[in-house]
């Protein structure tokens, strides 16, 4: 089924992809994302980065669970980066920000992240492995990796 989601989804998702899923999905998916904030802030420390972030609602939890957290959401939809970044500001939170970026090639250093998750992109993306080896390289020593995707079907060697 992931081989068939990854075929037929766009990477990228376009503007209106991008309104659709904040309007509706995103929201509905909300007591999730609560859940997954909780687990993570839980053992999160210094700079967490989500790639993948959509509306930004994930960060959004962690960083009111865990203020003194720096957290970065990025994506590679200008659409949805525009949409976390209005959620952004109507939150107030001044530890969280979002911005615009593909996964494949994240413009951070080496070991920038103590704590790097990803929820419900997987299915998206045509080649993980390119992301997952970039989150590795930005992930310092030590730091864990979260991925989260609703979607069955992954292969061992995915």
């Amino acid at each position: 089924m992931i081989g068939l989601l990854r075929r037929i989804l766009p990477e990228k998702m376009s503007s209106l992809g991008a309104l659709s899923y904040a309007a509706g999905p995103a929201k509905i998916f909300m007591p999730q994302y609560r859940r997954m904030a909780k687990e993570i802030s839980g053992r999160a420390r210094g700079i967490l980065l989500d790639v993948g972030t959509g509306p930004g609602f994930l960060p959004l939890e962690i960083a009111k669970l865990q203020p003194s957290l720096r957290v970065i959401g990025v994506d590679s939809s200008e659409k949805m980066v525009e949409i976390a970044r209005e959620n952004g500001q109507r939150s107030g939170f001044v530890n969280v920000e979002f911005r615009l970026m593909d996964g494949r090639a994240l413009a951070f250093d080496d070991g920038a992240f103590d704590t790097i998750v990803s929820t419900d992109s997987l299915h998206h993306w045509k080649h993980p492995e390119k992301i997952i080896d970039e989150m590795f390289r930005c992930l310092k020593p030590g730091g864990e990796v979260w991925i989260y995707d609703g979607f069955s079907g992954v292969s061992d060697r995915e």
